[in-house]
């Protein structure tokens, strides 16, 4: 492992959980995931900016489009009434919780949310919601009736860890009251609604044995339970959740972008983490999410298309946040009222996503036993290769703004497709256009994609 990589991701991850000096958990086997989150894509949906009526009713009436594009996951950010004390934008932030087990009006209703998730399942879905556990809004109604229970600073003030985060307070977690509180909510969602896991905002800043407890609760309760956790840690992995972020995956497909790493960092990166990662660990892969930029704007119009495809060769959740597939530019603003333009879709795009999700099912190959990971071409194309009952698959990805000839070693006939337009091709070798992904199926000419 490059030690300079790790050294250079560790000061970038801010708050964030990465530590060169992770426990070496990979001979572990850790939490099991659930059988579902393997099925597909994680398909984020902030309710507010997600439709022209910002509400749980109009995310249901899209969840037969949503379903065809190939999703089964379903996460809906916070859902919950916002604060008003220090709000941010006109809309406030839905990270600023105001009450715990209420639903915001301008949202809809409780039973608003029961339909949704009766209908998520009927459809062979699942959806998970977003937990807020590390603070609420300073004017959540426990301000007054239980000061105890939020972080007091030695002259009595109320304190949060990011100073900028004006809209909120931290949570006290050495207060069993306050700890006994948040289990009771967190098990309400589920018992209620019957929710499938949750996605848990900044994870790392609640105690590790508060999430263990909550895991081992929720898993008694519903033993095919989800849990995500903002952060990357290994840590968290033993007891408490089954993924968590892979930000330096992100880190370096910027800096491979950017020209200032090359596919070989990339492969350091996927090696280091079987022996930083218990067996069973998965990671959240992403492009964008509602914290960073739309794929478009940090890869590029014509050059994102390796950088979104790699996440579905590998083991972990691919992320798509909404809009994302349509070929969005645009982010929904965190703290305003904006919703998407379901109108603006670039078909190129959306059907590239389709045919990376539909891969991912036919063709477990990229995603069962060992990947072989190479880099060839000066460092500028990331070769994936894997044999899984009796066929072998190779997956080519040029990362590259030039041409890239790669050589097949007379592993002739072959048929091959270009996942980006279509293309097919009978050749020994595979021309590469720059930035573009090619799948092989080099035993039984088969092609891949329909």
């Amino acid at each position: 492992m490059n030690d300079s990589l790790l050294d250079d991701v560790a000061k970038k991850s801010g708050l964030f959980g990465i530590d060169r000096h992770m426990p070496h958990l990979g001979d572990t086997d850790g939490l099991r995931p659930p059988d579902w989150i393997f099925q597909g894509p994680v398909y984020e949906i902030f309710v507010r900016n997600f439709t022209s009526s910002g509400s749980i009713k109009g995310v249901k009436e899209k969840l037969e489009e949503i379903k065809k594009l190939g999703i089964k996951t379903v996460w809906l950010m916070p859902i919950h009434p916002i604060g008003r004390a220090g709000r941010k934008g006109a809309a406030g932030s839905p990270y600023a919780i105001r009450d715990y087990f209420e639903i915001d009006s301008a949202l809809g209703t409780k039973d608003d949310l029961r339909e949704l998730v009766r209908a998520v399942h009927d459809l062979d879905m699942r959806i998970i919601m977003d937990l807020v556990a590390n603070h609420a809004a300073n004017d959540h109604e426990w301000m007054e009736r239980n000061p105890a229970w939020f972080v007091h600073a030695d002259k009595g003030d109320k304190v949060r860890k990011p100073s900028d985060w004006t809209d909120v307070t931290d949570l006290n977690f050495a207060n069993i009251e306050l700890a006994a509180e948040m289990k009771k909510m967190i098990r309400y969602w589920v018992e209620e609604f019957d929710i499938d896991g949750y996605r848990c905002d900044v994870a790392g800043l609640v105690p590790l044995s508060f999430w263990e407890e909550v895991c081992d609760d929720l898993l008694n309760l519903k033993p095919d339970l989800f849990m995500l956790a903002e952060w990357q840690s290994s840590e968290l992995h033993k007891k408490a959740f089954h993924a968590t972020y892979d930000w330096v995956l992100y880190w370096i497909l910027k800096d491979i972008r950017k020209h200032q790493r090359g596919v070989s960092d990339l492969i350091d990166w996927i090696n280091l983490k079987k022996r930083l990662f218990p067996r069973q660990a998965l990671s959240l892969l992403f492009t964008e999410n509602h914290d960073y930029p739309r794929t478009l704007v940090t890869f590029g119009n014509n050059y994102f298309y390796p950088f979104a495809a790699l996440l579905y060769f590998l083991k972990g959740i691919p992320l798509i946040y909404a809009g994302q597939e349509n070929g969005a530019g645009q982010m929904p603003p965190l703290f305003e009222s904006d919703p998407l333009d379901w109108t603006a879709t670039d078909q190129r795009i959306k059907t590239f996503y389709a045919n990376l999700i539909k891969l991912r099912y036919q063709y477990s190959g990229f995603i069962e036993g060992e990947l072989n990971f190479s880099s060839q071409n000066g460092d500028s194309v990331l070769v994936m290769e894997n044999n899984v009952k009796d066929k072998t698959f190779h997956a080519y990805l040029n990362f590259s703004a030039e041409e890239q000839i790669i050589s097949l070693d007379g592993k002739a006939p072959l048929i091959g497709v270009d996942l980006i337009n279509g293309e097919v091709f009978d050749d020994s070798r595979v021309k590469l256009d720059p930035y573009q992904v090619c799948v092989l199926d080099l035993i039984e000419d088969e092609l891949l994609m329909i």
